[in-house]
């Protein structure tokens, strides 16, 4: 239960802008967290006898306390949730139901297998921007799945009957988190909705935001080859000696790769690669992802290629 419960609590507001979106929604079984955005929703049948809203925190912290196999809970006459297991008691107080905003999930169905793998695979490259909100997520098409953090753009390969849709970043992450591929999804102008052989389902308003036209930013990758396979804990091993921590370049050259020349240095040698420059978080981001790449377009967009084949991208670099 308490897992089932962890699930649900993903989607409560963590942030307290509204009193309301921190609490959960109990009824018939179905436990309910929203913060307005997001919705998500799972049966959990130890609670079918209740019909109650409650603060979710203090609820998902009694039920990690209480030792499950005694537990016990009641509404009281006060209109307290009373949760025992054996020595253990807790009261919770309860709100009005009605003040718990529902949620309705209408749409036409879509045709998504596989949504779950390809997420995996693009959500590494989602954005975080405040001016671009169309690439703080992943956009849906019927033939590709695209993400990009403004210095990366992948795309990946799919075969959905979709309409054009940006699930924002919150939602694809608490999609990974549950990691279920959904066996039914719902979408409207507005909304969509993944839904799991458990009934558990994620109900996600999308991003108002349309991408623009990026197809000529992918450029021809039959000139890729293997990433070295030290490449990844090459830059891991030199990055704490990056000069500016808040910049950490790494540089490429035919004798390995090094941090920027100063005081603090370091360099991992016998790697031949091309001349070139890149910010060590986007190669800590890139290379658990990639298979093949040619580093040699530096400074222009490097090509890229992942999940045999199925993720194409491009990286910028840094130009010093």
């Amino acid at each position: 239960m308490y897992d089932k419960l962890k699930t649900a609590y993903g989607a409560v507001s963590k942030k307290g802008v509204s009193s309301i979106l921190t609490k959960m929604r109990i009824k018939n079984g179905l436990v309910v967290g929203t913060n307005g955005s997001l919705t998500i929703g799972v049966q959990v049948p130890e609670l079918e006898h209740l019909d109650i809203t409650l603060a979710a925190d203090k609820f998902l912290k009694a039920i990690a306390t209480a030792d499950p196999s005694k537990l016990k809970m009641k509404v009281t006459d006060t209109g307290r949730l009373s949760i025992t297991a054996g020595k253990f008691r807790a009261l919770i107080p309860t709100i009005p139901n009605d003040s718990f905003p529902e949620v309705q999930i209408d749409g036409n169905m879509l045709d998504c297998n596989n949504i779950l793998e390809g997420l995996k695979c693009v959500a590494p490259f989602m954005g975080d921007d405040a001016i671009r909100v169309w690439s703080n997520g992943v956009r849906l098409t019927k033939d590709f799945m695209y993400a990009t953090n403004n210095v990366s753009m992948v795309k990946y390969e799919v075969r959905m009957i979709v309409p054009d849709m940006v699930i924002p970043r919150g939602t694809v992450t608490e999609l990974l988190r549950i990691n279920k591929e959904p066996v039914a999804t719902v979408a409207d102008d507005s909304s969509v909705t993944f839904i799991m052989d458990d009934e558990t389902w994620v109900n996600s308003q999308t991003i108002d935001s349309k991408w623009p036209d990026v197809e000529h930013i992918f450029v021809n990758t039959d000139t890729v080859e293997p990433v070295h396979p030290e490449l990844a804990k090459a830059v891991k091993d030199i990055v704490p000696f990056c000069n500016d921590m808040t910049l950490p370049a790494i540089y490429f050259s035919k004798d390995g790769i090094t941090t920027s020349e100063g005081d603090l240095q370091s360099t991992y040698e016998g790697i031949e690669l091309p001349d070139a420059c890149f910010h060590a978080d986007l190669l800590n981001i890139l290379l658990p992802h990639i298979e093949q790449v040619d580093w040699s377009h530096y400074p222009k967009p490097c090509p890229f290629l992942g999940a045999g084949g199925k993720l194409t991208g491009v990286c910028m670099g840094l130009i010093t």
